[in-house]
Parts: C-alpha cells; structure tokens; sequence
C-alpha cells in the first residue's frame, strides 16, 4: 500500500540549479534513454474495445466467461518524497506472487494514481516520476499487463470544484510520463490528462528523450502526442489521409501533406504556446485509449477482472490485525455510537487493517442501521478491508450494514433481508432509499439489490448487457439512469420479498465466499490467530447503562432540572459558586448521556455552547441590547428539545409524540428557574444547608447594629423614598440618577431597563436598594 507522503527535504532543494554531479548524472540518464528502443516505430493506434458507450461506435468484443486474475497499486500525487520507492515496493510484492501466466494471458497490473486529496499530480519530480516509469518499463515487468487508470472526479471533495465549473479530474506535470510507461491507459469518463510541463522551469534535452523514449516503448500515445504535453511550443496535427491511414505530424509535414492533396480530414491535437490537454472522449475519439470507464467496478468488468481484484492489499503481503465486532440482536443507535468510539480508537492508534462486522440481527433502527454502513464505507480499502459475515441470519435493515462493507461472507443457509423487526414505516423507507443511492454512489455498486432487501414491495430484476454479457441486478429506475438503457436486456425477476439465502446470493455474484462457520471464514482470509473481539468492558456496560438511565425521558428532565435550578440561584446572587459547579455538572451529565444514547450530536452541543455565550455577552458585555439575550435563549432552547430526539422535523405520529415528551421535559425541566427564585428569595437563611453556603447580610451582632452598618464609610439614609432614572440597565445592579446626583444601585433580584422611573426603597450602609416608582 502505498500512502501520501510528504515532500522530502531533497525535494524541496530541486529547484535549485543543478550541479556538475547532477549534470554528469542526466547526462548519463539521457544516453541510457536514447538507446532504449528509440527506433522503435509507432503504430496506427490502439483499438478501443468493450466501450459500451462508445461515440465510435467500434465493435465490442463479448467478454470471456473466466475472470482475469489482477492487482492495483494506488500511487499518490503529487510524487515526491519516497512515493516511487513505495510503488516499486508493492509492485514487487505482486511480483512474488505471480509465478504463470493464466490461459496464456499475463495478470493485469492497474496503477491507479490516487486523487482523493484533490491534487491533480503538479509538484511532482521529474527524477521520481523517471524512476517509476524506467521500474514500470523493465524486464521484470513482463510478467505482468500494466494499466494506467486515471480515476474520475468523484474521488475529490466537492468544495474544491467552483460553483458552476465542470466536475472533471486531471492529472497533469510528470504524473503524465508514469502513465506513459504502462501497456495501456483507461480513463475515467471525466477525466483528462496533459499540462506535463506545468512544473518544467527550462527544458533540456533529457526531459524531451524521457517522454519520446516512454512513447515509442509503449506505443500508448504517438511520440509527437507525448512531447506537446511537454512542450509548449510545438505544434501536432491528426491528419486522416484519404487511404484511411492516420499520421500524427508537425507543421512542416502537415503542409506537404496539404500540398499534395492526400488529407481528408484534419485536427490540431496541440497548438502553439498551449500544452497538449486531453480529456478522456478526446482520446476515445482519437483512439489512443483502451476503456473509458465509470468507476473501478466498470474498469474491472472492461478487464474481465473479478470485483474484488481491484481492492489492493491492506496487509501489505504480511499478516493481518484483524478486530471482530459482533451485532447480536436489533441495531440501535446506542450500540452504533459505541462501535463508532471503538473503532476510531483503534484504528486511530495504527492496531487494525481488517474490520469483521458478524451480524446476527431480526433488524433494528433504520437510522441507526445506515449510519453504521456509512461510517464502514469511509474506510480507506487500501489500508483497513472491511467484512460483513452472516452466519446465520440479518434481517431488514441490518442487511444495510453488509452494503457498507467491502466483502460479504455468509453461511450457505444463512438469510438476508426480509421482514425487520421492528417493521418498517413507509415514510422510513424515503430516507433509506436516498441514502442508499448515496451509499452505492461512493462504493461504486448497486443501490437497486439492498434496498430490495429491506422493502419487500420494491422489484429488482437480472439483466445481461447485449453486447458486453456483463450481468447486473438493478431496478428499471436504476437501469434507465445508466448511460444505454436499451442495452440491457431483462433476464428475470428477482424475489427479494422473502430475503435471500447465502447459495443464491452468491449465484448472483454479491458473496466473496461461503462458510460453514467461523473456523473456515479464518482459514479463508488466511488469519493465523483469532481477531480482536471489541465488546464492552464491565466498565463500559456501567458507564452504558448509567447513561441510558440518565438519557431516559424520566430522569433527563430531573438533570435538566437542577441544571436550571441551580444556575438561578448562582445568577440570583452572583459570586457564591457552588450552585454554579451544580449547574456545569448536571449539563455536562445531560449532553453526555443524550451523545452517548444517540440523541444528541455536534449540532446540539454547538447550539448550546453558543447560546450560553450569547446570554453571557447580553448579562455582562452589552447589556440592554436585547438580541444576543433573546437569541441565545433561543438558541439553548432547541439544543435541549433536540437534545432529546433523533430527528429534527417530525415525520410521523411517533414522532410527533416524542416531540411532545421533548417539549414537556423542557417546561419541566424550566419550572427549576421559578422554583429557584422562589426558594432563594424566601427560604434560603433557613435551609441549613444553604445558610452555611452565604452570609447574612441582615446579621446583627451583639451591639445591636448590622455587618453592613458597621462597615459602611456612608450613609444614605437620606435617599429614602426619593425617585430617581436608571441611567444603565440593573441587572441587577447598575448606576440611577438620584436628584441631581448618580449612585450605585442594585434591585431586589428584579431586571429594571434603562431609563425606567425608580424610587429608593432600602438602605443598608453604602448599598442603595431600589424599586420601580408606583
């Protein structure tokens, strides 16, 4: 396996002139390169074959019945550092293993250059790029049929593409000298290549002979071709000659051509002060291509390939660090939470590169059941291989999970599909639908076949392409989405309504293998020891357990509860501190039990931290402007309501009614804060435990006068019943405008707006109570 690298120290240097050293040693490279083959002649060009879509329409040839043994070796861009060792390395591995040839065919070798970090190859060093292409064009290399596959641009992420541009991958500097050193090259339907002198600050010699020397070697594309996407200057024609004979020329041979009549048709494949740039129905049309493909999937049917010859090796030829997750009973979003938090751990610590998902379940959570898939879908199949076993049964919506997987290995006898437990509503089946199209779309199979498991009144039938023999299992909605509709012709209808048993699944191609237990599964992936099984720890069944309760509608809204009781009466007379320790602890138990349920997500718990910030700001930054007051209200309203479901909009009657438990334990949980005022403005001196939490502040001593009065340096006794204005908003304390002169006020607990009448009510010392007048 090979991994994105970063660029080497030495790299980083290459731009720097070159020395005598490196001049003696192109040198040389140059020479070696100019007696490889360079008298070989070029061809009239490759036959595209197997197109079904084909604008050429050529002849397909029918598919062979026997799959072709293959390999892939996924090779990232740019290709610095040690990317071209740890290419060689791989491809040596294979090596190792192919000893003969197969009915006389070579193994297929598919070099696929990875453009999932959406980089399209430029920054790429010419020396790394030669020493791949010079490994990839040497003897040892015979053994095996080399493809270049030059993938499309659903492996980039979305954002990276403007608003309104063309979505297509391109793969362009020295990146285009590798793929010239393969027998052949597929591309996919959105795909391009060229711009190989994107990082070429001067020309020389050696870099023009490298990408002649690869051209004639392979005869992929006509040397001329191959030189305009390094060199900007030069100038190629396609000229059909009028004998039907094509020839690739520079301008003074395209004009004698002209001059002798013998053109018939004519295209500028480069023109001047331009890299030549090619997409993939360019080259189909030109014929310097092989396949034009979908995806993998498709590239592997062109090649008569097995599905799974093209997943590469995880293990790295050595042996594999296998986890084993066992899903006995109904699925539910409480035991997907915690196999989530597994599997990020170890996998995240480098432990695993084989994922075993053995799934004996009647169904569950539909939910639930697709976000497992999903989450094992994201799984790079270059570095973790991800299994679905059945041994015996995965009903309804856990056969969801064996989509997300790479593999599926079931008993012979074992079922899959059918009924769920509990049954499914029709509206669940929407979402379900969407997600599986989605699903299909990044694993790059069939959405038709699972959702047929899962909604037994959805038909799904077998089809056989005419002209290319390959087999499918689709809906009519899925087929006429494909790009010849008519092509595919009905065989039979499956029945999906019942589910299906391990022996028919495989007749339909979606098994790896059948087993009879687990014994055998281990013998056939070669596994030397029993894989790790993650299950919960006793701790772990506490700390479940202990959250489920909390996460209950019984006694989450009692946490919420005292979270708002105790965070009023810290507001009620600020600076105590303890009931403000309660308040975080009773939150923090909240939001964690509702995450660790499955109820609350990210969502929920940035909403709440940015409404309680937001209600800070309003108290103590920029008081009286009302907006960030109200809106962080708002704000912690709906993290707590949504908090408590799994949905946002309710969709169905069930969940309207969990809606209405959402609201209830809301308003109870808000009663805390009217309690709270209730009990620390009446009670709290003869509560014994909260008397010994403050003072007293009407507390006399034993002459007879209060803590305040004998330690006030005023006296404003005079003030009252006098009236006054607030000239900032008491929340609850603040500045009024007494007479003619400004005081320190504060309220009886009481929020008093700005420029609101007041009069003096109560005096104690230096601290000026005020009411609102009348």
């Amino acid at each position: 396996m090979v991994t994105a690298l970063a660029e080497s120290k030495s790299s980083r240097a290459g731009a720097a002139s070159v020395s005598l050293r490196s001049f003696v040693t192109y040198w040389s490279m140059g020479l070696l390169l100019a007696f490889l083959n360079c008298n070989a002649a070029f061809g009239a060009g490759a036959t595209v074959q197997d197109d079904e879509d084909s604008e050429a329409g050529v002849k397909v040839e029918a598919l062979d019945q026997a799959r072709q043994p293959g390999h892939l070796v996924r090779i990232p861009m740019p290709i610095v550092g040690n990317v071209a060792e740890r290419a060689i390395g791989a491809i040596d591995r294979i090596l190792e293993k192919v000893t003969t040839e197969v009915d006389g065919k070579r193994p297929i070798l598919v070099v696929e250059f990875d453009n999932r970090n959406g980089t399209n190859g430029v920054g790429s060093r010419f020396e790394d790029c030669l020493k791949l292409a010079r490994y990839l064009t040497s003897a040892k290399m015979n053994k095996l049929r080399t493809v270049a596959y030059l993938p499309g641009p659903g492996n980039v992420p979305q954002e990276l593409f403007a608003e309104g541009e063309v979505k297509r991958s391109t793969f362009e500097s020295h990146v285009v000298l590798v793929a010239l050193s393969c027998e052949e090259i597929a591309m996919h339907k959105d795909a391009a290549i060229g711009n190989a002198g994107a990082d070429v600050e001067s020309l020389d010699e050696l870099l023009s002979t490298a990408y002649r020397v690869m051209a004639e070697k392979r005869r992929v594309f006509p040397p001329l071709v191959a030189l305009s996407m390094l060199e900007k200057q030069r100038v190629v024609y396609r000229v059909e000659l009028k004998d039907d004979g094509v020839k690739y020329v520079e301008d003074t041979e395209y004009q004698e051509i002209i001059a002798a009549g013998k053109d018939r048709a004519t295209i500028t494949m480069a023109g001047p002060n331009n890299f030549g740039f090619f997409t993939s129905e360019d080259l189909q049309n030109y014929r310097l291509i092989r396949h034009r493909v979908d995806s993998r999937k498709d590239l592997a049917d062109r090649y008569n390939l097995s599905a799974t010859a093209l997943e590469g090796d995880p293990s790295l030829g050595e042996n594999w660090k296998a986890v084993r997750i066992s899903i006995n009973g109904v699925i539910t979003a409480r035991m997907v939470t915690w196999i989530e938090n597994a599997l990020s751990t170890r996998i995240d610590e480098d432990q695993t590169n084989m994922i075993i998902v053995e799934l004996e379940s009647a169904g569950g959570e539909a939910e639930a059941a697709m976000r497992l898939a999903n989450r094992l879908s994201e799984f790079d199949p270059m570095k973790v291989r991800t299994i679905a076993y059945i041994p015996e049964r995965a009903r309804g919506v856990s056969s969801i999970v064996a989509m997300g997987c790479d593999h599926l290995v079931m008993n012979g006898e074992a079922d899959m599909g059918g009924e769920s437990r509990p049954p499914l509503k029709p509206e669940e089946l929407v979402p379900i639908k969407e997600g599986l199209k989605s699903l299909a779309k990044r694993k790059e199979i069939n959405w038709s076949f699972f959702y047929g498991l899962v909604d037994n009144t959805f038909e799904v039938k077998q089809y056989k392409h005419k002209r290319t023999g390959r087999m499918r299992i689709m809906s009519v909605e899925e087929k006429d989405l494909t790009k010849s509709p008519d092509q595919w012709q009905e065989i039979q209808v499956v029945d999906l309504a019942a589910g299906i048993d391990g022996v028919t699944a495989e007749n339909f191609g979606l098994v790896r293998s059948l087993v009879e237990d687990f014994a055998e599964f281990k013998s056939f992936y070669q596994l030397t020891e029993d894989p790790t099984l993650l299950e919960p720890t006793l701790a772990d069944r506490w700390v479940e357990k202990f959250a489920h309760q909390l996460a209950s509608p019984r006694v989450a809204w009692l946490v919420l509860f005292g979270a708002i009781f105790f965070l009023s009466m810290e507001f009620s007379n600020p600076g105590l501190g303890v009931p403000g320790f309660l308040s975080a602890i009773c939150w923090m138990l909240f939001f964690w039990s509702q995450y660790f349920d499955g109820n609350a997500s990210v969502l929920e718990i940035l909403l709440f931290l940015v409404g309680v910030t937001f209600i800070i700001i309003e108290f103590f930054v920029l008081p009286g402007f009302g907006i960030f007051g109200i809106g962080g209200a708002i704000m912690v309203t709906i993290s707590i309501i949504l908090a408590v479901q799994t949905f946002v909009i309710p969709s169905s009657a069930e969940e309207m009614t969990t809606l209405k438990t959402s609201l209830l334990t809301f308003v109870g949980a808000s009663s805390g804060f009217f309690i709270a005022l209730f009990l620390f403005r009446k009670y709290v001196d003869k509560i014994p435990m909260l008397k010994r939490m403050m003072l007293d502040p009407n507390e006399n001593n034993a002459d007879g006068f209060s803590r305040d009065q004998k330690e006030s340096l005023v006296n404003y006794d005079y003030l009252i019943g006098k009236q006054g204005v607030c000239q900032t908003r008491l929340s609850p304390s603040g500045k009024a405008l007494i007479g003619n002169e400004l005081h320190n006020v504060i309220t009886d607990g009481r929020m008093i707006e700005k420029n609101t009448e007041v009069v003096v009510r109560k005096v104690v010392g230096n601290k000026i109570e005020v009411g609102v007048s009348g």
